[in-house]
């Protein structure tokens, strides 16, 4: 019996029953509206999708080495944005001519082109993908990228190659706001009006909010369309004017928290310690569990040498030792560079396992560990540069310290039993890693009348010390430095901007730490981050 033939599909409106060149849409050209095609390649495969492929999720993405652009469901995407040059199409949106004004970028890959409509299939240009990481094929089975940290496999199905791309996802749960999440909740007329209202607020002076409502409602001013409404509704998308902050910021008094004696009195002296090189992004981290305190610590490592895991290893030890407690044994995995440090730390014991051993406790805390750094990573709004890894582990370190362990009776968490300190809610839990902020710039002249009074900051990681200090990323010179007095702001496309030129542009070169280094920076890591950098 003779199979039937699948219907005629054309190619530009999607009906059936002719050709893209009978198309009467297309009106004698090729594109159907005189203008340049772009993309031919995935046009082509979006129809034949259409026209009887496999069903795809909005989540599932295409590898097509036909395709000259990516095209994304916008859900998949960070930072989505208008595109200055939109892309127009035909077939790819519900079969449909359709043009493609946004933008956004992809996590580890570059910028893809989208929408607010749907998608018959999202298209990822191979080529593209082949120019940033190595890809690997296996014949009739599958492609698989290799990331840096991770391996993402688009197998066969059907006649197309398909990735699950779900980890992709930006969290719902993102930690930082930017001005364009706000706009979302409110109506055209709303941010036109909330627009009019920022401009006033500018041009009055810098107003506070207080203040901005007064010129509205004492009726010193003709003529004025702005309402309370609009002042509190632009205050609400686009936070406070930096340039009020910049020009307003004063020095404050520190406060600094005691030490709770009790709480270290009540905890085990003698301490275990677990060891194992931890790999993120092409980068090595000693990560270290302490027992029965449930410590984690956690030194960044330039090479996997004997010298520098034993400097890291040796800075651990200080660094529990500091609050009185006694490391008697260190556990560690067989391996070459960790085997020759028997014998190098005194007063430790260090147990080397056997061949195939593996230490369940810290491979536990490496999963969790990675786990965390990903849900971050997913909610950042601009591209992570190489040289802050290190500081976003050093954040999810602190973070897990923050908690205490389920495996652990007591409901003290590791941070607080092994300092005595409690840190306060407001500077702990006010921040989270890639948060702007305006920090107070300590160098600044009380009475210079044209010296900025803050900086633009990145939020890093909580250094835990009395006063609650934070390490920051210095968007202006890219310097890390230690501040106590910011005030958080709402995340602007400027911002964005910059940090993702500073991964652009990203060299991440520093020399191997030293003895001295070790010796300087191990007070810097006593609650999260061992040996932690500090430019400042």
């Amino acid at each position: 019996v003779p199979k039937a033939k699948k219907p005629l599909i054309c190619w530009g409106c999607g009906e059936e029953g002719h050709r893209l060149g009978e198309c009467p849409q297309n009106n004698g050209s090729e594109d159907g509206d005189g203008e340049e095609r772009k993309g031919f390649g995935a046009v082509t495969l979006r129809n034949a999708f259409v026209s009887g492929g496999p069903a795809l999720q909005w989540y599932e993405v295409l590898l097509d080495n036909e395709a000259d652009v990516s095209i994304l469901d916008r859900r998949l995407l960070n930072n989505v944005r208008e595109s200055r040059e939109p892309f127009s199409v035909s077939g790819i949106v519900s079969g449909q001519s359709a043009t493609l004004p946004l933008i956004g970028d992809l996590t580890d890959f570059f910028e893809c082109y989208s929408s607010d409509g749907s998608f018959a299939a999202n298209v990822l240009c191979q080529a593209d993908v082949e120019d940033m990481y190595r890809i690997t094929y296996r014949q009739g089975h599958s492609y698989t990228v290799h990331l840096p940290d991770r391996d993402l496999v688009f197998r066969r199905r059907e006649k197309l190659y398909v990735a699950d791309m779900r980890d992709w996802v930006p969290s719902a749960m993102a930690c930082v706001t930017t001005v364009m999440d706000n706009e979302k909740a409110y109506t055209k007329a709303e941010l036109r009006r909330a627009k009019e209202a920022a401009e006033m607020i500018r041009n009055s002076g810098f107003t506070s909010e207080r203040d901005a409502v007064n010129l509205v409602q004492d009726n010193n001013v003709e003529d004025i369309h702005v309402t309370a409404h609009d002042i509190r509704r632009a205050f609400d998308i686009y936070g406070k004017p930096f340039e009020s902050v910049r020009g307003k910021k004063t020095k404050k008094k520190v406060r600094r928290t005691d030490v709770d004696l009790t709480i270290r009195a009540a905890q085990p002296l003698p301490q275990r310690m677990y060891s194992d090189v931890m790999a993120i992004r092409e980068q090595k981290f000693l990560m270290t569990l302490v027992e029965p305190l449930g410590l984690v610590l956690t030194t960044h490592v330039e090479r996997e040498t004997t010298e520098e895991l034993g400097l890291a290893l040796q800075g651990q030890v200080n660094v529990v030792r500091s609050r009185g407690f006694a490391p008697f044994v260190v556990y560690l995995d067989p391996q070459p560079a960790l085997k020759a440090l028997q014998h190098q730390i005194t007063g430790v014991e260090i147990d080397v396992g056997g061949a195939g051993d593996h230490l369940d406790k810290i491979d536990g805390k490496i999963r969790r560990l990675k786990e965390l750094y990903r849900s971050v990573h997913a909610g950042l709004p601009w591209r992570l540069p190489k040289s802050e890894v290190k500081n976003l582990v050093y954040y999810c370190t602190s973070r897990m310290n923050l908690r205490r362990s389920s495996s652990n009776v007591s409901t003290i968490s590791p941070r607080v039993a092994f300092t005595g300190r409690k840190p306060n809610y407001k500077k702990e839990l006010g921040l989270a890693f890639g948060d702007y902020v305006e920090c107070y710039d300590p160098k600044v002249k009380s009475n210079d009348a044209e010296d900025d009074r803050a900086e633009p900051c990145i939020a890093l990681y909580p250094t835990g010390n009395a006063v609650g200090s934070w390490n920051f990323l210095n968007v202006t010179s890219g310097r890390q430095v230690r501040r106590s007095n910011w005030t958080k702001m709402v995340t602007t496309e400027l911002v964005i901007n910059a940090v993702n030129a500073m991964a652009d542009h990203q060299d991440g070169i520093r020399t191997a730490p030293t003895v001295a280094d070790a010796a300087v920076q191990s007070e810097d890591a006593v609650n999260d981050v061992p040996l932690g950098h500090d430019d400042e």
